[in-house]
C-alpha cells in the first residue's frame, strides 16, 4: 500500500492489516524526517507491517516521484 502520513491511508492500513495479518506492506515516498514520513512510519509500526521509505531528498524530487509513479503503474499520478 502507498502510505502517506494522512488519515485516509493510515485507516486503510489499519483495517487491511487487521483483516489479513502478515499479508501487507507499506511504502512511503517523502523527505526523511518530515511529518509525512514520521507519521507513516509510526502507522506501519503500529499495524505491525513492513514499511519502506523511498526518500525524495534530492533537488529534483518531483521528477523522481514522477518516475516512481510510472514504475508503480500510475499509483501516484501527479500530472
Amino acid at each position: 500500500q502507498l502510505l502517506s502520513g494522512g488519515l485516509d491511508s493510515r485507516l486503510v492500513l489499519a483495517e487491511a492489516a487487521r483483516r489479513r495479518p502478515g499479508a501487507w506492506a507499506a511504502v512511503t515516498y517523502g523527505e526523511p524526517g518530515s511529518d509525512e514520513v514520521r507519521f507513516a512510519e509510526a502507522a506501519a509500526r503500529a499495524a505491525g507491517v513492513p514499511w519502506f521509505l523511498l526518500a525524495l531528498p534530492e533537488p529534483d524530487w518531483l521528477e523522481t516521484r514522477a518516475r516512481f509513479a510510472v514504475a508503480h503503474d500510475g499509483v501516484v499520478d501527479i500530472v
